[in-house]
């Protein structure tokens, strides 16, 4: 089961050892297994949303019942018994790359941000948590860009290369 992406169903909130009233992540039943049905532990870290308060929001957004799409990491022990450690990045990382495709498709020009700035490349920041390389050879005034100023750019080239997202942009000049 480790390594496979599955359906789960969330059955019970799980509590800080250090806070017992401080909510850090849900118990979900994996699809029924060679061995027959499995728990789950999902983490608050590895829910989908950049940012803790984003992450917050989903785990207040997973109730029991809910269904959801979890990659399987490891083994644990969840109530002195055999479970997994389980994720929602592969979630997160189609919900990017099709971001990104449908930007590249439609040739959408972009006003994105500047978040890195390297001796010949760009961090462009898109919003919606998807992220860009602009490469100064697809730039003409790429002397002229600076951290945090906004550029006007166009998805050329969406690859995902194991399991990372690359997303290569061309600056539109107007």
């Amino acid at each position: 089961m480790i390594g496979f992406n599955v359906k789960a169903k969330v059955i019970g909130k799980t509590f800080s050892k250090v806070d017992n009233t401080l909510e850090n992540g849900v118990i979900v039943q994996l699809v029924d297994g060679e061995q027959g049905p499995a728990k789950g532990f999902l983490h608050i870290s590895r829910m989908i949303g950049k940012t803790p308060e984003a992450r917050a929001q989903t785990l207040t957004s997973l109730t029991e019942g809910s269904e959801i799409e979890v990659d399987v990491l490891s083994e644990t022990t969840i109530d002195n018994a055999p479970g997994f450690r389980v994720s929602q990045w592969t979630v997160l990382r189609r919900a990017r790359k099709q971001a990104a495709e449908q930007l590249m498709n439609a040739q959408t020009v972009i006003r994105g941000e500047v978040e890195r700035l390297a001796e010949n490349y760009a961090i462009i920041s898109l919003g919606d948590d998807l992220q860009g390389l602009l490469h100064q050879e697809r730039s003409a005034k790429f002397d002229q860009i600076a951290l945090d100023s906004k550029v006007d750019v166009r998805v050329c080239e969406v690859v995902e290369i194991q399991g990372r997202l690359r997303v290569r942009l061309e600056e539109i000049v107007a």
